[in-house]
């Protein structure tokens, strides 16, 4: 169930950027905005799930605490600077999903960490895509 859920969660990284590539059918406007937004949504649970399984631990790490409230935070600040400068709230969010995966990694279980590098590894790809695909001189609304 995990694992299809996972990958039901890549859904809307895959479809909305190349959404981009129809703006007769939904504008590039709306398009940026719900990538943007899902992003941090998925960003802040990911960074959820890492305060969990911290503050479950005999000894929590304050520091591992402190990284997830750090990325909620970057995740918020990206979303709030997105409609000045898409790409570089894009690039940030980028990053956030990349330090969450990061701070995950000294997990034990070696299946979910297989299945979390693969997620990042296409999430990561599509923001890139995302990117990629805004510079080409696709006008925002």
């Amino acid at each position: 169930m995990i694992k299809k859920l996972g990958y039901m969660g890549l859904v809307p990284f895959v479809v909305l950027p190349l959404m981009l590539l129809t703006p007769q059918y939904v504008t590039p406007s709306l398009t940026t905005k719900l990538f943007t937004m899902y992003s941090v949504c998925i960003a802040s649970f990911m960074a959820g799930t890492l305060w969990g399984r911290e503050v479950d631990k005999p000894s929590a790490k304050p520091y591992m605490l402190m990284v997830s409230n750090g990325i909620v935070l970057c995740a918020l600040a990206f979303a709030l600077i997105a409609d000045f400068k898409i790409i570089g709230a894009i690039m940030g969010l980028m990053l956030t999903h990349l330090i969450n995966f990061i701070s995950e990694r000294k997990r034990g279980d070696q299946r979910y960490y297989h299945l979390r590098k693969v997620l990042t590894a296409v999430v990561i790809i599509c923001h890139a895509l995302m990117i990629l695909l805004l510079s080409w001189s696709i006008t925002i609304e």
